[in-house]
């Protein structure tokens, strides 16, 4: 068999190969999904063990998947913020306030979280030294802010 044929044949069985793989890439992406769908709503319900367990598992499940490690142990961080707030205000409803706010979307909330939690570490001086500035005022949040001023011990006025 000549060179020409050879590499021929290699390509071809690549691209088959790869081929192949797409099916099991869809299913580990539409399994991927409802992980999620489903450990955002538990977080928005308050069930932060569940959400948490739920991640936990999809990460345990898809090893050398990095970017869905990635997404999934953000969300795991930043429910914890939002697990504080809501044991700091039980009666206000955050997870599901948050998720309205959002327009009811679980990324844009995530992303909400996220800008509130470097809100309060721009009060608290984590970032201040950069010279960076709030967003909004960060008076119209003082539960938002407060929560993490008491974890972090600068702020002894709160509910608990």
């Amino acid at each position: 068999m000549n060179r020409r044929l050879r590499e021929w044949i290699a390509l071809a069985g690549i691209a088959l190969g790869c081929l192949g793989g797409i099916p099991e890439l869809r299913a580990v992406e539409g399994e991927a999904d409802k992980a999620f769908e489903k450990a955002n709503q538990a977080f928005v319900e308050g069930d932060f063990e569940q959400g948490k367990n739920l991640l936990n598992e999809l990460i345990a499940n898809h090893p050398g998947e990095f970017e869905l490690a990635t997404k999934a142990l953000r969300q795991i961080c930043l429910s914890e913020y939002l697990e504080l707030i809501d044991k700091d205000w039980p009666s206000q409803g955050y997870p599901s306030q948050m998720f309205n706010k959002a327009g009811r979307d679980h990324e844009k909330m995530w992303g909400l979280i996220s800008e509130y939690l470097r809100e309060g570490f721009l009060e608290t001086g984590k970032f201040g030294e950069n010279g960076e500035k709030y967003s909004e005022d960060p008076r119209k949040r003082p539960f938002l802010l407060e929560s993490l001023w008491r974890k972090v011990g600068d702020y002894p006025l709160t509910p608990m």
